[in-house]
Order: structure tokens, then C-alpha cells, then sequence
């Protein structure tokens, strides 16, 4: 079906214009709108845009999408992508890096998965298309020593505030919004302290807990936790008053059990609530529980 009017002749201003509204909607929209959707903003058909183009090599809608410098909306050529990459360099007028290639915004980037899946790395992109490869200092990316050195004293510090505790694992280092990877710690630390990152941990006070390990962790009455997730649990039904037993054997709530296995956590309130952190007891055990539950008229 003809766009309305699309049979007349159209002037090359006529064409620039439509050009420059489709950009502007494949901008608000932050992606390439299908043809399909054309009509909906009163522009010409994607036919009337290849057979009005001024650039010959246009033969087809992709063509004319990547005449304009915009991504089409399927997995480029080698070609096209090429095409893109060089735009940008000329955008730019630089020197390209592997961060221009992360957040591809849409609707006229590509990203680097896109880079690796026509040339493998990002250095093979640059030397195929006869671009310079610049050999960054990673280092200089990242913060000072003494900035990271900040960085992890703040980390054990608040913990201690908020948590009393002394015991510090990767995880936290991961979950902390203002840490980097405790890779990079490591790297630098090493670098620039001659120490791990458990080091200096260590050095300032606290407890590393081995990366693959539980976390380890003394509460004042003698308790210890052995997991990240047990000393959660402690710490809530601590927090909330809660009396409980911890490793409870099995025989001391199931009549006919013989075996040597026992329970997380006992809670009695409202009732007994046993507790696997993590794990779950094995069907005929959870059978039996139910049953001594009944014949004590717990609910």
C-alpha cells in the first residue's frame, strides 16, 4: 500500500527532512522503529526512503538504516558493523577504546559483543580496519592505593558498627557499594603494598575469611557460625529476642533415629520450629517430625 501523496515527486529537501524526523524518533525512542510503525508518524514508506535515496549502494531498508549511521534491527554484517565502528571513529576523532563499547546507546552504537562476534577481540577490530591499538595503564583507570586502602578500612569499620563483627569475606567486599572486585584489591595491594588484600585485613584489626569458605564467626555467649547464612539467621532471631538451640541432633526429636546428623536451629515459640539453613531434612525424617508434632498436639 502507497504512503498518502507517495506517488508524487519529491524534492531532495523533501528527503532530507523525512531523513532527519526518522532519526529523531530512532533517537526519542533509543532504537531503529520497525517500517512497520512508519505510518504511525506520518512518514513515508521504507520503499519510497531505498528508491529516493542519492547513495546508489542503497538497495533494501537495512542499506538505508545503516546510510544514516543507525544500527538495523538484527544481527549486523561484518560490513555494516565495520561501517559503524568507523562513523564513530570519525565522531570521535580518537582513538578508539574498548570502553566505547560498552553501553552502545541503541539506536546508532554497537556494542562489544557485537565486536567480538565478527573479530573475536577488540584489538583484532582495531588492526583489521587499520586502527591504532592503544595499550591503556589499567591502573591509572582505577583509584589511588590510598584510596583503596580507604576503601577497605571504611568497608570493616562500618560492619563493625552496624554488625559487631570482626570477621570480613569477599562477599562483602562484592556488596559494597563503593568497593571495587576484591581481584582488584588483591592486584593492587600486591602491587603497591607487597600484600593480599586477607593481609591487610589483617593488618588493620579484623578477620579475612578464605575466599570458598564459610564465614566463620564467635558470637559473645559462645556460639559460632560457620556461613554467611547462619549468621544471618542468629543474628535476626538475636535481634528479635528469639530463644533458640542450636545443633540439635536428630535422636532428640525423632524416636526411631539412629544416625548422627542434627538440626541447624530448634525454635520454640508458637510451637517448635526446626530449622536446615540452606539444606532441608529427608522426606521420612520431615514424616516423622509431623507425627511427634501431632501426638504432642502441636500445631
Amino acid at each position: 500500500m502507497l504512503f498518502c501523496g507517495e506517488n508524487m515527486t519529491r524534492n531532495a529537501e523533501d528527503y532530507g527532512k523525512y531523513c532527519k524526523q526518522f532519526i529523531e524518533i530512532c533517537r526519542i525512542e533509543n532504537n531503529v522503529v520497525s517500517s512497520k510503525r512508519f505510518v504511525d508518524y506520518g512518514l513515508p514508506s521504507a520503499d519510497w526512503f531505498v528508491r529516493h535515496c542519492p547513495d546508489d549502494t542503497v538497495n533494501k531498508y537495512s542499506d538505508f538504516v545503516l546510510h544514516l549511521g543507525l544500527k538495523p534491527n538484527k544481527r549486523i554484517t561484518k560490513e555494516h558493523a565495520s561501517k559503524l565502528i568507523i562513523d564513530k571513529y570519525n565522531r570521535l576523532e580518537r582513538s578508539l577504546k574498548y570502553d566505547d563499547f560498552r553501553n552502545p546507546n541503541g539506536y546508532d552504537e554497537i556494542g562489544i559483543s557485537i565486536v567480538n562476534y565478527h573479530w573475536g577481540t577488540f584489538n583484532k577490530m582495531l588492526t583489521d580496519l587499520g586502527m591504532a591499538i592503544t595499550r591503556e595503564s589499567m591502573f591509572n583507570k582505577h583509584k589511588t592505593i590510598d584510596e583503596l586502602e580507604s576503601d577497605i578500612w571504611h568497608l570493616c569499620d562500618n560492619i563493625y558498627k552496624i554488625e559487631n563483627r570482626l570477621n570480613i569475606s569477599y562477599d562483602d567486599i562484592r556488596n559494597c557499594g563503593r568497593c571495587s572486585s576484591p581481584s582488584t584489591y588483591n592486584t593492587y595491594f600486591n602491587k603497591k603494598l607487597n600484600i593480599s588484600i586477607s593481609d591487610y585485613i589483617k593488618s588493620i584489626g579484623f578477620i579475612p575469611n578464605k575466599e570458598g569458605m564459610g564465614m566463620v564467626f564467635n558470637f559473645d555467649n559462645g556460639e559460632i557460625t560457620t556461613s554467611k547464612f547462619e549468621y544471618q539467621v542468629s543474628k535476626y532471631l538475636r535481634d528479635k529476642v528469639v530463644s533458640y538451640s542450636r545443633n540439635v541432633m536428630y535422636s532428640e526429636f525423632i524416636s526411631d533415629y539412629n544416625g548422627t546428623k542434627d538440626c541447624d536451629y530448634v525454635i520454640q515459640q508458637n510451637g517448635i520450629w526446626f530449622i536446615e539453613v540452606a539444606g532441608m531434612l529427608d522426606y521420612t525424617k520431615v514424616k516423622k517430625i509431623r507425627t511427634i508434632k501431632s501426638e504432642q498436639g502441636i500445631s
